[in-house]
């Protein structure tokens, strides 16, 4: 995650935001053992900013019917599984 956050933060400082300066980030983690992700998305939204950025990455389960790069394995597919 932390490369996630420096790409972030340093495409902010190209137009001349910097967190700290003239940018605050307020940064919220989700996961399987963590705070419901709608709890998070509530509770920023309350907070009333210009913009929300959000990253999610699909953990593959047992019962996932796509490969490690996104294509389709379900027998029969022609199109993205959904």
């Amino acid at each position: 995650m932390p490369s996630l956050i420096d790409a972030l933060q340093a495409g902010l400082r190209e137009p001349g935001y910097v967190e700290g300066k003239n940018l605050k980030v307020e940064y919220r983690f989700g996961g399987p053992q963590s705070e419901p992700l709608d709890a998070i998305a509530s509770e920023l939204v309350e907070l009333h900013p210009d913009a929300i950025v959000s990253y999610f990455r699909r953990e593959a389960s047992d019962h996932d019917d796509t490969d490690r790069d996104g294509a389709c394995r379900r027998p029969g597919a022609h199109r993205p599984c959904r």
